[in-house]
């Protein structure tokens, strides 16, 4: 079977049950199954990071061969420069503990203060960028940032410290679907993190039910009706080069173990030829 891309990292939490928080006992099962899967890396949430605490997770990383691409989940940045310091810092430690290179930040409200949102993105990037990780903004669909376009002008007014992430299940589901003109108008650099996974076919919930839909039916990379080749293509020809990570939320997958799980995710990354 071909091995997976050193480059690419696994979503950890992905592989726990949704009734379960990877943390303790779990997240170590977790990052065995990563690891004896191919993975060497791993992008892991705050919360789950913070419980093990850094120095015992960088412990734990490095007795697997494993390291940090990225903390997924810096949020409260929303209400201005204030509150995006705090957050921006309570992460950025954690960041430099593990040496992640991005830091993942993302929104589910529904209404913005587009000036205190911008503010507060701002805040959060320059707390981050003084450890060397980079901020990388998502966009949702039913949020208050649904769509690539959305997510990248609040970037562009935050400045050049914030960066995008691209989510192949968001990518597809965004409002009017996949949205060629706004991906060849992003300078390339701002695209510092891409999340692989797949789309079952037909169409999403719109709305809040959104939400609990890409927390449990995504499918595999190569698996669905996203276009991937079109998309790398893309990417090739913009220069873009963002951190990859596959994070395939799937509620009977994980029913499948964890180890089964990393397995299973591991051979559809390989297939790609990343």
């Amino acid at each position: 079977m071909p091995a997976v891309s050193p480059q690419v990292a696994l979503c950890l939490s992905t592989l726990a049950p949704h009734t379960r928080t990877p943390e303790g006992p779990l997240l170590d099962e977790l990052l065995d199954a990563a690891a004896e899967a191919g993975f060497r890396r791993v992008a892991l949430s705050p919360g789950a990071a913070q419980a093990m605490g850094a120095a015992a997770l960088g412990r734990a990383l490095r007795a697997r061969g494993l390291s940090c691409l990225a903390l997924e989940g810096l949020v409260g940045w929303e209400a201005g420069a204030a509150a995006g310091r705090v957050a921006g810092r309570g992460l950025a430690e954690l960041a430099a503990a593990l040496s992640a290179p991005v830091v993942l930040a993302a929104t589910v409200v529904e209404v913005l203060d587009a000036a205190a949102a911008t503010e507060g993105l701002a805040a959060a990037a320059e707390a981050l960028a003084e450890t060397g990780a980079v901020l990388a903004l998502e966009f949702i669909p039913g949020t208050a940032v649904p769509s690539l376009s959305a997510a990248a002008a609040l970037a562009k007014r935050a400045g050049s410290a914030v960066g995008i992430t691209l989510d192949l299940l968001h990518w597809h589901h965004q409002p009017g679907g996949p949205d060629w003109r706004a991906l060849e108008a992003l300078p390339p650099e701002r695209l510092v993190y891409l999340q692989l996974c797949d789309a079952p076919e037909g169409p999403a919930p719109e709305g809040r039910a959104y939400l609990p839909f890409a927390m449990g039916w995504r499918l595999p990379p190569g698996e669905g009706v996203v276009d991937w080749l079109a998309l790398r293509a893309a990417l090739a020809a913009r220069g873009a080069r963002p951190a990859i990570a596959v994070e395939v939320f799937n509620e009977r997958l994980a029913a499948t173990g964890a180890r089964a799980m990393a397995r299973c995710l591991a051979a559809r990354v390989a297939a790609l030829d990343l």
